[in-house]
């Protein structure tokens, strides 16, 4: 049915009537939350108005149009959300969806309250999921070119971050490169802590490290870490050099890497440099040369003097070691006896640590495959190196066994006087490991025994 002129009139006239209400509606709501935001500065009246439940009403207001009131709003829940509490009110009563939908806002001063409002419920695991949930991502990421918000959308976006399901949803989007343009586009002499701190959570993720590699952009970022020196772009590096498909890009620059790791002092960037170089694992790069022409022997020496270096730089020299072992020719260069015995020595001081003992096996294991240092190993250092291998043939993470049992391998097979205890040593272990165990059970039983006589 058509609606008459008068019928029409009439419903015009209804709506204006309306509009008219609710602005005043929104006028009296903005006085009210306005007198009771300020006098929530006294933290005793801000209990009271919790108990009132006044954060069910404030996260009603956002679904009003007044731009006014909705600033008013959510200072009132930034305020609020100090408070777990209240954290837990607003996400049960659905605020996450209402503050998303203003990202797209237009008014400056509601996008930079609603934005401080999302890093303060960041901080809470299910508020992240929720936000997460509502695809605030790429939002977000289309907000970088604002100036204005950028500092507070990179700490959100950091916080995204920090969740195996937000990084799952950075990988999947198509705006992980801006991150690294931003990265390098960076005037200042470190990149800003919130940019690089997001930078090192993507490039964790291998699709995300890749998508930030495209356009060249892995060397790039080598490139100002080493003018710069900054450890923490460093650290970048190094995330996306543990991604085999990215190691190739930083083959031209190792001579250039290892050159800075001899001379670096930092020693936040040393092992960051460090890192970079061990995961270099390409076959065709000549460590003899580069060890030999850097003389990265007394440099390494000089690190593995037990108390010299903390021991993440150990580890990382450990781990340089044994991808020097990857030139076959490197032999001549590491054949070094002070070297040897300073290996040795922070190996059987450091195996209770769990990483460095694992790297220190491995490392082993290519030093015994080389002539020349398997020589000096088992000639001057066999009597320490063979029982320390024996000790962790039946360690229980298996990477630990398998590589000792590896090694164990390869003394046996250049070395006939080893062969013998070692065989013996591997066959009465598991039967010692089960006679003390038995003992213990014995023990134990007598123990309670005794207790029960007691208690009787």
């Amino acid at each position: 049915m058509k609606q008459t002129k008068e019928e029409g009139g009439s419903v015009g006239k209804e709506e204006k009537k309306t509009l008219l209400v609710m602005k005043k509606q929104d006028k009296l709501l903005y006085l009210c939350f306005h007198l009771l935001l300020n006098l929530a500065e006294d933290v005793n009246i801000e209990r009271k108005m919790k108990k009132r439940k006044i954060v069910p009403y404030l996260v009603l207001m956002l679904d009003r149009s007044d731009e006014e009131l909705l600033v008013l709003a959510c200072m009132f829940l930034k305020k609020l959300s100090i408070f777990k509490e209240n954290v837990a009110d607003m996400l049960e009563n659905d605020v996450v969806p209402r503050l998303v939908k203003f990202i797209a806002s237009e008014n400056d001063n509601l996008l930079g309250v609603v934005l401080r409002l999302l890093l303060n419920l960041s901080f809470d695991t299910e508020a992240l999921d929720a936000l997460v949930d509502q695809g605030i991502i790429p939002r977000l990421i289309s907000l970088l070119s604002r100036n204005r918000f950028k500092e507070f959308v990179l700490r959100l976006l950091y916080q995204l971050s920090c969740t195996d399901r937000g990084k799952s949803v950075f990988a999947l989007t198509e705006h992980v490169g801006l991150i690294g343009d931003n990265v390098l586009q960076s005037t200042q002499r470190r990149v800003p802590l919130e940019l690089v701190a997001l930078a090192i959570n993507l490039t964790d993720m291998e699709r995300s490290a890749l998508s930030m590699a495209q356009e060249h952009r892995l060397p790039r970022f080598l490139q100002r870490a080493m003018h710069t020196g900054d450890p923490l772009l460093m650290k970048v590096v190094r995330n996306m050099s543990q991604h085999h498909q990215l190691t190739e890009q930083l083959t031209e620059f190792v001579y250039d890497l290892a050159q800075m790791c001899t001379q670096v002092d930092n020693p936040e960037l040393l092992v960051e440099c460090l890192g970079v170089l061990g995961n270099c694992v390409d076959e065709r790069i000549s460590w003899a040369k580069i060890a030999e022409d850097l003389d990265m022997v007394s440099f390494l020496h000089k690190h593995l003097v037990p108390g010299f270096s903390e021991d993440d730089i150990v580890l990382e020299i450990i781990v340089i070691l044994g991808t020097l072992c990857l030139d076959a020719d490197v032999g001549e260069v590491l054949g070094n006896e002070r070297l040897m015995g300073a290996f040795v020595e922070i190996v059987m001081e450091k195996q209770d640590d769990a990483d460095i003992l694992l790297q220190s096996i491995y490392t082993l294991l290519r030093l015994l495959m080389i002539e020349r240092t398997r020589d000096i190993v088992l000639v001057s250092y066999g009597e320490k190196v063979v029982p320390f291998l024996v000790s962790h043939f039946f360690h229980r993470d298996p990477k630990i066994r398998d590589y000792a049992d590896k090694a164990l391998d390869f003394v046996m097979e250049y070395d006939e006087t080893w062969a013998e205890q070692i065989r013996e040593k591997k066959i009465s272990s598991p039967q010692r490991s089960v006679v003390e165990c038995c003992r213990g059970r014995r023990r134990r039983d007598a123990r309670r025994r005794v207790l029960l006589r007691r208690r009787d």
